[in-house]
């Protein structure tokens, strides 16, 4: 009897060993989808149908679904509210280690660019120039949000690449007046010299958001690379002589939320240069 208790005991004393020494069970895998897109109307793909969310307009074909990317982009989104996307996507637990790849696009609405290019068409290049000018003033606080916006990404998504895109340009470089759609039966004109102005506006914002990205690859964070966008639209503009990337101004009869989005083609080619660069 003292026998069979001993050897119980001294396979109780083995069982306990074994555990002591056995590794740990894996760990669960980390939070954060593969891919997440944050922005404006440009990542939401607005203006082209099927909407998989009306209320940020955003469309199935939209360059991060495209992608197949978790996207929180939402049209009219600023800068601001690509902060508040990035802290609702780390709450959510869709940002974090197993993210391998984020895109951003906002800026362009912290200058109130629809407004400004409303001003231009409708009331003359002196006017154009000074709207251009005022959203000019935008310019530091969007490279400040979208550096802030950077680091909090990278901070939630330590081994992701961050792609930052900017914007195409409107217009080719035109040297006469040139018909961008209709608004409530009035044909929009925009001039050479509103064409150029514009064009300049955009290239400011893509330095801007280009040096946003040279500021993190100086640091050190070779993962942080800028989409150029405008470079990828050359001759696809309104006014350009080859097909369209962007919708003109359709206003037939109200203003479409289409007018001066980047098309369903556009979006296709915005995924493709994601792509290339991830």
């Amino acid at each position: 009897m003292v026998k069979r208790i001993g050897a119980v005991f001294a396979a109780l004393g083995l069982t306990f060993s074994m555990l002591a020494i056995a590794p740990p069970a894996l760990a669960a895998p980390p939070p954060g989808a593969a891919q997440v897109a944050f922005g404006d109307s440009e990542a939401a793909g607005t203006g082209n149908l099927l909407y998989v969310d009306r209320s940020c307009l955003r469309s199935r074909v939209s360059y991060p679904l495209i992608l197949k990317a978790k996207s929180y982009a939402c049209a009219s989104a600023t800068t601001t509210d690509a902060l508040t996307q990035i802290g609702t996507a780390v709450a959510a637990q869709q940002l974090g280690h197993a993210t391998r790849l984020v895109t951003v696009t906002a800026g362009v609405n912290d200058l109130g660019w629809q407004q400004v290019l409303q001003t231009c068409y409708s009331q003359g290049d002196a006017a154009c120039q000074a709207a251009l000018a005022q959203a000019a003033t935008a310019l530091p606080g969007v490279g400040a949000r979208l550096t802030q916006a950077v680091g909090a990404i990278r901070q939630a998504a330590p081994n992701a690449t961050i792609l930052v895109t900017g914007y195409p340009r409107l217009f080719g470089q035109i040297s006469k007046p040139c018909t961008v759609g209709w608004l409530e039966g009035t044909k929009i004109v925009v001039t050479a010299n509103q064409a150029a102005m514009a064009n300049a506006g955009v290239n400011g914002l893509n330095t801007v958001i280009s040096s946003v990205v040279t500021g993190f690859t100086l640091a050190g964070d070779s993962k942080v690379d800028f989409v150029d966008v405008a470079s990828l639209f050359s001759g696809r503009g309104l006014c350009d002589t080859r097909p369209r990337w962007i919708y003109g101004v359709i206003g037939v009869p109200v203003l479409s939320n289409a007018s001066l989005h980047v098309n369903a083609v556009g979006q296709l080619a915005i995924a493709a240069a994601v792509w290339r660069q991830r």
